[in-house]
């Protein structure tokens, strides 16, 4: 049934025929076939499969599936997933910027695609968007890590680690105490 829906056009489906060739499944020896994979990938991408875009990007910058490695590439394109609201990519995007590979390092750049998947309810981006604020805290101690903490403490649910969530809301607390002063 799924090979019917890849060879349809599904682009779910045809991202799952390609993870099946990547861990081997799909082999007689149980050999991933990175090159199957990646044509796989590439046809979800013609239907701008956010998945499939990121896998591509994966690919480009381990330089597999027989692709030469490029981190720029990779970069590109993890922004058209991440363009289209998908929270991995944005966090890899944040990652990026964070780090400065294939891309200028840009803290804030950073802080924008952590926040737009945090928005998204992604737990790892929230649990990422923390620790950007309490290392900019620690960095420099005029910045106050204000945008979190409301972030957190506006959410009826929040996925990030208890102790997280008390940082963010002893931040808020000591950025309105000394906003009153």
């Amino acid at each position: 049934a799924i090979d019917q829906a890849a060879k349809s056009g599904y682009p779910a489906a045809e991202v799952l025929i390609a993870r099946m060739h990547e861990s081997g499944v799909l082999a007689e020896k149980g050999k991933p076939d990175f090159e199957t994979a990646l044509r796989w990938y590439q046809r979800a991408n013609e239907k701008d499969y956010p998945q499939a875009q990121v896998k591509i990007g994966e690919y480009l910058e381990a330089g597999q599936g027989g692709l030469n490695r490029s981190i720029e590439g990779a970069v590109s394109w993890y922004r058209r997933a991440a363009d289209q609201g998908n929270p991995p990519a944005q966090l890899i995007m944040a990652e990026h910027y964070i780090s400065g590979r294939g891309v200028k390092r840009d803290y804030a750049a950073a802080h924008r695609w952590l926040h737009l998947a945090a928005e998204l309810e992604y737990p790892a981006a929230e649990y990422k968007l923390g620790e950007l604020d309490r290392k900019s805290t620690r960095l420099n101690s005029s910045h106050k890590p204000i945008s979190y903490a409301v972030f957190c403490l506006k959410k009826k649910t929040v996925h990030v680690p208890r102790r997280n969530y008390i940082h963010a809301h002893s931040s808020l607390s000591a950025a309105l105490v000394l906003q009153q002063r």
